[in-house]
């Protein structure tokens, strides 16, 4: 995920007014034409609800050579593990969608290139990368 570093660098959330944020995700190097964006509300319990929009994405097997699948994961901006949240299933039209929840609130999106959609820990450099800090609203 040293990779991620460099990507996130160049981060820049957009952040709407109210409970709810918009964030932009910064493509990887092996997909300069994918687009993505990160929605995030506040949700029960102090949960975050995230919902994960991609477009413009090609087959993972063309991304990454034994990808099957593409995974976001969170991390938690306290440097913890990343965690895997689910697999995005592209359509027909190269089009991907994921709502989940997390319980933290500043964390870091990313979807990678997977071999399986249980995958415990990213194994291919990141696709897609958001930064996400609602503490601060």
């Amino acid at each position: 995920m040293n990779s991620a570093k460099v990507v996130l660098s160049v981060v820049v959330s957009i952040f709407l007014t109210g409970c709810a944020a918009r964030a932009a995700m910064v493509p990887g190097p092996t997909v300069l034409g994918a687009e993505g964006q990160v929605k995030v509300a506040k949700g029960d319990n102090g949960n975050t609800m995230v919902k994960i929009s991609i477009r413009h994405l090609a087959p993972a097997e063309q991304v990454t050579p034994g990808g099957t699948v593409y995974v976001a994961w969170v991390q938690p901006k306290d440097g913890g593990p990343a965690q895997n949240v689910g697999q995005i299933q592209l359509t027909a039209n190269r089009e991907g969608l994921l709502e989940t929840i997390t319980p933290f609130k500043d964390f870091t999106v990313t979807v990678t290139s997977e071999q399986l959609p249980t995958a415990t820990t990213p194994s291919s450099n990141p696709v897609l990368t958001s930064v996400i800090e609602t503490s601060k609203e």
